[in-house]
């Protein structure tokens, strides 16, 4: 198993963000430490998986002609979410089945806190629980800007995310900010949103490489280089930094984070990259 050190990327200048300052709190407060990073996996749009660095390899099927859109991580295996409705699990990932039909097309998906519940939101602001997700809510009965891309966990709910940049809470978790103003101004379009490890700030990744950092959260740089759409970001699990992956699978580290591979061990057949997930051990 390769080893991988932490190194320092010092890209980061200014978080873009009119959040509050909110007082840093020490990981020794939570008897959950945070894990080590060791490799990757990325999804492609007809749903293959890509690895690096030690992530093991999940071969599974994929569905004929369904667009993948989502890559989740979880006890040491990985779900996939195909737009129709269609999850599958691999490794030691617990299983999950929605409901068919939906009422709109899979937008993303995101594990509630204990990892054995599977939130899946729909491009229309739908929201379905699945496993034991408790349900918080959607975005069905907000005047939402533009359709629905991506779901993050918060503390006792979870966020929602429009193209355009608009978050929407659903449950008890906090709002901290929104990056409409940022995809406006830079005429681009919001593609991730993740959390805090502790829940209570999320990082917004757009699609030109820039990330909006708000609550918590800390902004450690964007993505200069290169002309590929970034599609997701990963968090460190302390913190301390980020990965983007932009649709060709190119990995870019920002802020004190794993050295982990640029790129996965395998190339792209005529397929764009559209998710990435951590192996953390």
């Amino acid at each position: 198993m390769p080893e991988y050190e932490y190194q320092l990327k010092s890209d980061a200048t200014s978080d873009d963000s009119d959040s509050p300052d909110i007082p840093k709190k020490s990981y020794d407060e939570s008897s959950d430490r945070p894990k080590n990073v060791r490799g990757y996996w990325l999804l492609t749009n007809n749903g293959r998986v890509l690895t690096a660095g030690a992530a093991p390899h999940f071969g599974g099927e994929n569905p004929d002609s369904i667009l993948a859109v989502a890559l989740v991580s979880a006890n040491n295996g990985i779900i996939r979410v195909f737009e129709d409705g269609t999850v599958l699990s691999d490794g030691e990932a617990p299983g999950f089945t929605i409901e068919q039909p939906t009422s709109s097309k899979i937008a993303s998906a995101s594990l509630n806190g204990r990892g054995d519940g599977l939130w899946v939101a729909l491009e229309n602001g739908g929201v379905k629980a699945l496993g034991t997700a408790v349900f918080h809510g959607s975005g069905l009965d907000n005047a939402l800007q533009s359709s629905i891309v991506a779901i993050a966990a918060g503390k006792d709910g979870y966020w929602l995310l429009t193209k355009n940049g608009q978050v929407v809470v659903c449950g008890e978790t906090n709002f901290y900010g929104s990056a409409t103003e940022q995809c406006a101004e830079l005429n681009t379009s919001a593609v991730s949103i993740k959390p805090h490890p502790n829940h209570d700030g999320y990082w917004i990744a757009l699609e030109n490489g820039q990330v909006i950092a708000h609550g918590r959260s800390t902004f450690h740089g964007r993505r200069e280089e290169g002309t590929a759409n970034i599609v997701d970001i990963a968090i460190s699990p302390d913190a301390e930094g980020y990965w983007l992956v932009d649709e060709t699978g190119y990995v870019s580290p920002h802020g004190f984070v794993t050295d982990i591979p640029p790129k996965a061990d395998s190339d792209l057949n005529n397929e764009k990259v559209i998710a990435m997930a951590l192996y953390l051990v």
